[in-house]
């Protein structure tokens, strides 16, 4: 894998509904010129899950496996594949699988969407892992959901848009926000270093643009009154890399307490 395969990767200008100035955050620069958001790091490396790593503890919830099914033919495709977290069942492709994968093009599928273009073998893992980490999201955001939206499209974005991430009651709350693609590489998208620790105004405002690859990311906040600082020291540490099964560890080792969680499925198109 390259940084090419990368979903979705958010350039960027920011901004916070606060009524104090801050510091601006620290920029990065990619090899094609766009300001990003984050750490850049090496995005071929795939972190073992080691339970005594602080920054990769194996999940406390149960993971139910993720299906997996070639768009045609037999799942023998598969023979010989073996999960990160997540454990795999290979199945046809009119068996409900979650995830639909074909050989030919690369193209991965969820449930009729496509969420990576180009996908190899070896990626579906990671894949399998996004699987498992944005089920246990939704769970949390039943249970108590944070208000989130984006703008000017909750659902879809073309290149090189500009797209607001807004934020609703967080006052005297942390917050972290992070996406992970198609092939589960997270990405920390706030705080940065500088970020204030505690939003103190109601509202946050988190503009972003969106930049080439095409797909389907999934974004996700937390807000807490609670410590959210080791959480985001260890996402740090796997910024852009095939951590969707790190991060579900690390979800769930956050605080119950008030935690409140959102999230949202945004598409990049041409």
């Amino acid at each position: 894998m390259t940084d090419r395969r990368s979903c979705l990767r958010f350039a960027l200008i920011w901004t916070l509904a606060v009524a104090a100035p801050v510091a601006a955050a620290p920029l990065v620069v990619d090899e094609g010129g766009s300001l990003l958001r984050g750490i850049v790091t090496d995005q071929s490396v795939d972190l073992p899950l080691d339970p005594s790593r602080a920054d990769a503890p194996r999940p406390t919830s149960a993971v139910a496996p993720v299906r997996l099914a070639p768009k045609k033919g037999e799942p023998a495709v598969f023979d010989g594949l073996t999960g990160r977290l997540a454990p795999l069942e290979f199945v046809r492709a009119d068996v409900r699988p979650d995830l639909v994968w074909d050989p030919a093009s690369g193209e991965l599928s969820e449930r009729g969407d496509v969420v990576a273009l180009a996908v190899d073998r070896a990626d579906l893992p990671g894949a399998a892992d996004r699987v498992a980490l944005i089920r246990r999201v939704r769970e949390l955001v039943q249970r108590a959901g944070q208000t989130m939206r984006l703008q000017p499209d909750d659902r879809a974005a073309r290149l090189g848009a500009r797209v607001e991430l807004q934020i609703s009651d967080v006052a005297g709350r942390s917050v972290a926000v992070f996406s992970v693609d198609g092939i589960g590489r997270t990405t920390l998208l706030y705080p940065t270093k500088l970020d204030p620790t505690v939003i103190a105004a109601p509202d946050l405002a988190v503009p972003l643009d969106a930049s080439a690859p095409t797909g389907t990311d999934n974004l996700v906040v937390l807000s807490t009154t609670g410590d959210l600082s080791g959480f985001v020291r260890s996402l740090r540490r796997l910024d852009r890399r095939r951590a969707a099964g790190e991060a579900l560890g690390l979800l769930d080792a956050v605080d119950g307490g008030d935690l409140r969680v959102g999230t949202r499925a945004l598409m990049v198109q041409p």
